[in-house]
């Protein structure tokens, strides 16, 4: 919690905007329960960017920042936090999502392994 709050209590706002991204982004995945839908694989990255841009909005209408200013740092903590799942999820973990805490997650169901071993192939269909 600490370097969260060092964020805030330093104005740095795109690192901060860019970790509610990543985390808004990630609770609309489909093994989390909360909220009951999920954005698909393919619409994610521009959930991202649309979220950078209400960021970036949100600074210029409080702080008063210009707008082109606050929209391209809205811009910069979405592609930050792109870059972040990039690195983090796809690199670093060969593509296994960041865990939640439990009761963010569907329960999975454990499938029964199967007792029979596989069916070989048929020697007369022609395999490709």
């Amino acid at each position: 919690m600490q370097p969260y709050l060092d964020l805030i209590a330093k104005h740095q706002w795109i690192g901060l905007a860019a970790l509610i991204i990543g985390l808004v982004v990630r609770l609309l995945k489909e093994d989390t329960s909360f909220p009951p839908f999920a954005i698909p694989a393919r619409w994610r990255p521009m959930l991202a960017l649309g979220l950078g841009v209400v960021s970036g909005a949100l600074q210029a209408a409080s702080t008063g920042t210009p707008w082109r200013d606050a929209v391209l740092g809205g811009l910069v903590s979405a592609f930050l936090a792109i870059a972040g799942h990039e690195t983090v999820v796809n690199s670093l973990r060969d593509g296994e999502d960041v865990p939640m805490p439990a009761g963010l997650t569907k329960k999975t169901r454990l499938r029964p392994a199967s007792i029979e071993p596989p069916t070989p192939p048929d020697p007369s269909v022609r395999q490709r």
